[in-house]
């Protein structure tokens, strides 16, 4: 399903034991080591966890007061895309997209101003 053309995928943990066939998410992220690809997996506030090459690492993210959680997935992509972009690694940039997705819950809707995205770097 998840061929050598795909680089990342992004996804949540009812998709990630959706798309392996799984019963629970550590059965799905050991199914997923055969994937050729860098696997993001979020898990709300347990925050994420992130698979290249066969090894797993769990970044966890801080508690905010949920108002929306439109966009939190898109931010959250967005957010990790930028940092691998500006080479700051996998780690830093899951705790960078955990930070936008964070700022998107804590708001009324699905988009942030431009100040909250400054404030984020």
């Amino acid at each position: 399903m998840i061929n050598k053309g795909i680089d990342l995928v992004f996804c949540n943990e009812k998709e990630l034991i959706s798309l392996t066939d799984q019963t629970d998410l550590y059965a799905a992220l050991n199914s997923s080591n055969d994937f050729p690809c860098k696997v993001i997996c979020t898990v709300a506030e347990r925050g994420v966890y992130i698979k290249h090459k066969g090894s797993w690492i769990n970044i966890p993210t801080k508690n905010v007061e949920i108002k929306d959680t439109t966009g939190a997935g898109d931010l959250f992509a967005t957010g990790f895309l930028y940092g691998i972009l500006s080479n700051i690694g996998d780690p830093v940039s899951c705790e960078f997209a955990n930070k936008c997705a964070g700022e998107v819950i804590g708001t009324l809707g699905c988009r942030l101003h431009k100040e909250q995205l400054l404030d984020l770097l």
